[in-house]
């Protein structure tokens, strides 16, 4: 039966062609949809919202969605009111970088655009080592496989995208929890202008695909940033009583172009830091602002705490450089404090985290293989 099943897939495969894309439009929306998880039934329903909204003259969205069990891998042209069937592909691994690729240059070379959006759907854990120690977290679980997409293999993939894009992605928009980290920001700043996640977790809604989109329609040449800050706004507005009911949330969107800014701020407060780690700065941690992870931090909190609490004035001064780049690294940020699935208050969330572990959680070694921390004193 399996044989037999797989014949008839690539038999669909080769009998559905892509619809036409005419002339080169101004967007392109790749939706790299992994609910071959826990998540399947939303991804079902983020899919449904997408087909309120659609396509345009002036955009394409395109969906390749998985879901859990026996359910074959699909990729959809979404139009008002219709997903249209492109490809049954079965069972693919949606946690292989590999198969990211493909759908790009898919995407790429059906509906080629001026400027083009990823958005990863799925779990997401930052940068994050597993409970087992084994490898880095990242996105993109597969249960069928077993896979998922580490921060490394990210990196590497997405310096793929930009050779076949011929260009950086405009925007990568991660649909996933905890993601917004400068050390993932780190590792794909060569490979897209902004970027668009959540410091915390994200509720199983995700965002609301059907007022996201609607800036394509509302501005349809818009700029990059133009569609970061619809995208942060629908879901703040979506999950602040809007369609998705009232639940806390964080959402930034980051300018990949200044990550090297702040970075370089932070090897100077590293380095003005060394040694100088008093019981005032360590017990700043009991007021930081942090999210599921207690080792994730939001770095503008963090910096305005250390001036605040720390005597050392040099170090006062390198926190104060680090919190003025990230304010110029964080495009927005919005959050919400709501009756929902989390208690804490994230006023000082500002859009940008980043790893700080406490004595009582300790340093993991893993961190030391990333980019990140390979390539400035953060991790010193």
């Amino acid at each position: 039966m399996k044989s037999n099943r797989s014949f008839l897939v690539l038999a669909l495969c080769l009998l559905l062609p892509a619809v036409s894309q005419g002339a080169l439009k101004e967007w392109t929306v790749m939706v790299f949809m992994n609910a071959d998880n826990n998540l399947s039934e939303f991804g079902t329903e983020d899919m449904q919202e997408a087909v309120q909204t659609g396509s345009s003259s002036e955009h394409n969205v395109i969906f390749q969605l998985d879901l859990a069990e026996e359910e074959p891998c699909c990729r959809y042209f979404i139009e008002k009111g219709e997903a249209k069937l492109l490809a049954d592909m079965g069972e693919v691994d949606m946690g292989d970088m590999a198969t990211v690729i493909d759908f790009v240059n898919f995407c790429h070379e059906n509906y080629p655009a001026k400027k083009y959006l990823l958005i990863m759907w799925n779990h997401g854990s930052g940068w994050r080592k597993s409970l087992n120690d084994k490898e880095l977290r990242g996105i993109s679980y597969d249960d069928q496989s077993g896979n998922h997409i580490s921060t490394k293999e990210l990196a590497v993939g997405l310096r793929e995208v930009k050779q076949l894009l011929g260009k950086k992605l405009d925007i990568l928009a991660f649909d996933a929890c905890l993601m917004q980290m400068v050390e993932v920001a780190w590792a794909i700043r060569e490979s897209a202008s902004l970027m668009i996640a959540s410091e915390e977790t994200e509720p199983v809604g995700g965002y609301h695909y059907e007022s996201a989109l609607q800036v394509f329609h509302e501005k349809p040449k818009a700029s990059a940033a133009d569609v970061a800050n619809h995208f942060v706004r629908a879901y703040y507005e979506a999950h602040n009583g809007g369609a998705q009911g009232q639940i806390s949330t964080t959402q930034s969107w980051v300018d990949l172009g200044k990550v090297e800014q702040l970075k370089a701020a932070l090897d100077i407060f590293a380095q003005k830091a060394l040694g100088k780690c008093t019981d005032e700065f360590f017990n700043i941690q009991f007021h930081l602002t942090k999210f599921y992870y207690p080792e994730n931090k939001d770095l503008h909190h963090f910096m305005k705490l250390v001036q605040d609490k720390v005597p050392n004035p040099e170090i006062k001064t390198a926190a104060a450089l680090v919190q003025s780049a990230v304010e110029d690294y964080v495009g927005l940020a919005l959050n919400s404090k709501g009756a929902g699935l989390f208690d804490p208050d994230y006023k000082n969330a500002f859009g940008a985290a980043i790893y700080f572990p406490s004595r009582k959680h300790g340093f993991k070694e893993k961190y030391l293989e990333l980019d990140f921390a390979q390539d400035g004193s953060w991790d010193e």
